[in-house]
Order: structure tokens, then sequence, then C-alpha cells
């Protein structure tokens, strides 16, 4: 039988915030106190919780199942109580060494910010994958039917000015390059002006070069090169996987935030998300996976893709240095723009082509 001597305590009944003093202490499976204006009370063990420990000086607070608790100091009666009580002990032991050692604290916060990562990281863009290719590819063309009349609408694009003759040629190497492709998706290549050189591919299978992209090409394949990629966008499903991302995050957001406008938001923002939206590195590896393999295997040289992408990186340099100089407002949105990490991009499709030589 476990005996204790008497603990200074406060006591609340449960039913107020009034503070009684009083004493506590363990006699055999009973905890016996005497409180003033409510004399001696017996509490059995396995009515009781233990909260645990919060720190090292913070005050031991054991819990009744009528409501009531005490507060004291020191851990003398807890120690008691535990050891009559072992199952519990265990528990309540190790949470006070990981709230009282910072190194515990410290792996903990490490685990939680590494799986939280992880899942945003990588859980959800492999859910999104899974999710893509099992949807037919008419929810594809469903979500981008009217993206391109969208644009125009709202004058994001404008009438292409390229001549007929130029455009027949390149839609003939674009609906080679779609046979071979041997993918369902409903290609269409469209021509639009816009302020900068750029090409895009909708969701839907509508691959957009603007009147500058095609100006600044000194080849048909450099621009083969980039509808390649573009075409490797559309089969990876890179839009609907990013759409599917962007949803799940705002989702899982608001279940933790409350901001549901800000679902709405991404609904209304549909084509500008489409058009600017930075792709990932791991899509931007993909597409350029894609169009590496279709240059090689059908004999265009990847030093195409090479000189192309220098030149778009010089024309946004030189556009960011003007706008520098002259204090414009507007941000180049150019083909640079949306797809990050150039300078490595180019190297494996240099080496591609000294492997070749």
């Amino acid at each position: 039988m476990v005996l204790t001597e008497p603990v200074n305590v406060i006591y609340y009944n449960g039913t107020s915030s009034k503070q009684y003093k009083g004493t506590a202490s363990l006699f055999g499976d009973l905890l016996q106190l005497n409180i003033e204006d409510f004399g001696n009370i017996d509490y059995p063990l396995a009515e009781l919780s233990l909260e645990p420990r919060v720190g090292a000086n913070s005050l031991r607070v054991i819990s009744f199942l009528n409501g009531g608790s005490i507060e004291f100091s020191g851990d003398g009666l807890v120690d008691a109580i535990q050891n009559e009580k072992p199952a519990r002990a265990g528990f309540h032991a190790l949470a006070y060494n990981m709230e009282s050692k910072l190194r515990y604290v410290m792996a903990g916060l490490l685990i939680t910010v590494l799986t939280v990562w992880g899942f945003f990281a990588v859980g959800i863009p492999y859910m999104a994958k899974q999710i893509a290719y099992n949807l037919p590819k008419s929810a594809d063309t469903y979500i981008g039917k009217d993206l391109l009349k969208t644009m125009d609408y709202i004058g994001t694009l404008k009438r292409s000015s390229i001549s007929v003759k130029t455009q027949e040629r390149l839609r003939h190497r674009f609906k080679v390059m779609v046979e071979r492709s041997k993918d369902t998706h409903h290609f269409r290549l469209k021509f639009r002006k816009m302020g900068v050189p750029n090409a895009f591919a909708l969701p839907s299978g509508i691959i957009v070069l603007t009147d500058k992209f095609v100006k600044l090409a000194k080849t048909d394949e450099e621009i083969v090169a980039v509808m390649a990629h573009e075409i490797g966008h559309v089969v990876h499903r890179h839009s609907m996987r990013s759409l599917i991302q962007t949803s799940a995050t705002g989702i899982i957001l608001t279940m933790f935030f409350g901001d549901a406008s800000s679902m709405s938001t991404v609904a209304a923002n549909l084509p500008a998300f489409l058009l600017f939206s930075k792709y990932s590195r791991h899509f931007e590896t993909e597409a350029d996976d894609y169009a590496l393999k279709y240059l090689v295997k059908h004999n265009v040289s990847p030093m195409a893709f090479v000189t192309i992408m220098e030149r778009l990186s010089g024309y946004s340099e030189k556009k960011k240095k003007e706008s520098s100089t002259h204090h414009n407002k507007k941000k180049p949105s150019d083909f640079m723009s949306s797809h990050p990490s150039t300078y490595k991009r180019i190297e494996k499709f240099r080496q591609a082509a000294q492997n070749l030589n």
C-alpha cells in the first residue's frame, strides 16, 4: 500500500472557476483530498486522469470524472500515482520527455514539415497523375474547348498576320507530327498575334504559336522542335494534372483555413492559369524528353531546340533590360517566363546533338 505526504493543491469543483485550497495524498488506490469548504473527498485512481506535463516548470493537473480538478507543483504525487497506474505511466513519461527536450521537439517539427512537404510535393502530384491518366481524353476537350475563344474575346490573343502560305506549310509539318505521335487527342495548330513570342498548349490539344515566335524562328526545324515540346505537354496531360493539383491543394487549404473564395478564384481565372502558369520542372522534363525523342527518331537535329531556346532567352533578357531602363511596369510574358530552368534543358539537347554527330 502506497502512502504519500500531503501536497498543497488548488481545487476546482467543476461547476465554477473559484479556487479552493487544500491538500492531496495517495492512500493505496485512493487519492484523498482535504479541501476547504468541502472537507475530505476520496477519488479512486480509476476515476482520475493525469494531464501530461507541458514543459519542466508547469503546474501538474489531475482531472476527475465529475469535472473537478486539482493543480499543484512537484512530481512526487504524480510519480506515485503513475506507479499505481503503470499502463498510463509510459505514455506520460514519453510525452514529457519529448516536450522537455529540445532535440525531440525539433525532430518532431522536422518530421512534420517533411511529411507536409512530401504530401504536397510528391503525394498530390502522384495522385493528380493517376487521376488524369484515368480520365477520358474527352475531359481534356471539355475543359479546353472554349479557352481559345475566351482568350480571343478578352483580347489576350488577336488575329494572326502570318501569311496563309507559311501557316499551311507549318500545319503540314504539324499534321505529320501528330500522325507520328499516335495520340488520340484532337490536335490542332492555331496562330495568334500576341505582344511577345510564345508557344503554348491547351488541354484539348490545341497548340498556339504567336506571330512573334514564328518570326523569331530561323528555320522550320526550330518551330518543329518547340511544337514537339508542346505536343509532349498534351500527351502527358500536364494542363489537366496542373489543374487537379491546384484544385486539390486549394480544397485542402480551404479545409484548414476556411477560405472558400480561393476555389471560385481558380475557376474564374482558368484561362489565364492555363496560359501563364509555370509548369513544374518534372513536367518540363517530360515534355523535353518527348521532344528530344521525336527529334532524334525523325532525323531532326536537337540543335534546332537549342538555337530557338537561346534566341527566346535572349529576347526575354533584352525585354527585361528595356523594361528596367524605361521603368515599364508591364512584365514580359513569353515562352521563357512559363518554362523555367532553361540552361540545363538546353544543355541536354546540345549533348544529344553532339552524341549524334
